[in-house]
């Protein structure tokens, strides 16, 4: 009787820990999920941090945590990832009683955007059965993926001294009789803001800084409409590297800047705007706008853009950046060109494929809007 009441008791303890661990395997159990840093620059590598803790009073011996996330982040140090309208990456952990286990993965950033992860589910396999328990979980974490600088890999493009050009051209005067210091020479500076005094105190070039007296803001215009019905999308890309290259350039110019964008805002579905500055704070915040661009929206016509922006103030540099050179475009510009008053040349950089048409430009605009092309290898 007793050899009975063992495979009988046996069978009781199996019912009611089936039953336990079915209303309860979640009790205790805190999973999150945390990228390492608010933002990073494309081609750089970063971490996701993963926290799994078990309070309860039994181990959880198969523990599955999973997630999704927009395409463009590389999980590096992981086999369980599959890449479909969304990255999904899984992890295996083995949680005993009271356990807490942390786990990084190492993330490459391969493509600018905002990465964001609002849910993961869990799903627990007990020790005697096939039965699988699920739960979603809320989580809170992002990441912003800023554009990097325009490569010379796809650009025989010397940014600062296309930046220099532009400055000069634009004819921001300093006023040589307010000396305000001293900083490190940069590939671009103009020679005769070098200080060979200083320069041969210290041993390395020195640059004088200098109060500007007028007309010292730049207002970036990015478009980013489609340049034909079959393009490449690397082009557009091209065109935020290249406004996000430009705003860098300007705050080490030290000349306030301003981003004024077609492109509709990820989080808000608005065209991307910011106002004038050149704090490394103000060229983060900026940069961050063209990492939330999301090129899958319809954009803003980009003439009415330029319609709400002309003749608004003077003594601004405009500087557009588009790859379209369709006829639209072309005529917004040249009439946003002529309404510019007393701002001298409207500049146009236009990063391109080498089968890509020249815009004819009409000869009475000649002046007025300086057309630079920028070929991609």
């Amino acid at each position: 009787m007793g050899v009975l009441l063992i495979p009988l008791g046996m069978f009781v303890f199996f019912l009611l820990y089936k039953r336990w661990f079915h209303a309860h395997w979640d009790d205790g159990l805190q999973v999150s999920l945390r990228f390492d840093a608010s933002c990073a620059t494309e081609g750089e590598r970063m971490h996701l941090t993963e926290v799994v803790e078990n309070r309860a009073w039994f181990p959880l011996p198969i523990l599955q945590v999973s997630f999704r996330v927009r395409n463009g982040l590389l999980f590096e140090n992981t086999e369980n990832m599959t890449i479909s309208d969304l990255t999904g990456v899984s992890d295996v952990f083995c949680v005993g009683r009271g356990e807490r286990l942390i786990r990084q993965l190492d993330i490459m950033c391969s493509r600018r955007g905002y990465y964001s992860i609002n849910e993961l589910s869990v799903q627990a396999s007990d020790l005697f059965t096939a039965d699988i328990h699920y739960e979603n979980l809320p989580q809170s974490t992002s990441v912003s993926v800023l554009p990097g600088r325009l490569s010379g890999e796809h650009y025989e493009l010397p940014v600062s001294h296309l930046f220099g050009d532009i400055v000069v051209r634009r004819s921001l005067f300093e006023d040589s009789f307010s000396f305000r210091g001293l900083r490190d020479y940069a590939p671009g500076d103009p020679q005769n803001m070098i200080n060979w005094k200083a320069s041969a105190h210290s041993g390395e070039l020195q640059v004088n800084l200098r109060e500007r007296t007028a007309g010292q803001r730049i207002c970036l215009l990015l478009n980013v409409e489609a340049p034909a019905a079959l393009y490449n999308e690397d082009l557009l890309e091209d065109g935020i590297r290249l406004a996000g290259t430009l705003a860098q350039e300007a705050s080490a110019w030290d000349i306030p800047v301003r981003l004024i964008s077609n492109g509709r805002d990820l989080l808000t579905g608005e065209p991307i705007q910011t106002d004038y500055g050149s704090s490394t704070d103000h060229v983060r915040a900026l940069l961050q706008g063209l990492a939330r661009i999301e090129l899958s929206r319809e954009p803003e016509v980009f003439a009415q853009i330029l319609a709400a922006e002309a003749g608004r103030e003077e003594g601004i540099c405009y500087v557009v950046v588009s790859t379209s050179i369709r006829e639209q475009t072309l005529t917004a510009l040249c009439g946003f060109a002529a309404d510019m008053r007393g701002n001298g040349a409207l500049t146009w950089l236009s990063p391109v494929a080498p089968d890509m048409p020249l815009p004819v430009i009409p000869e009475d605009m000649t002046g007025r809007l300086i057309y630079r092309r920028l070929v991609r290898r």
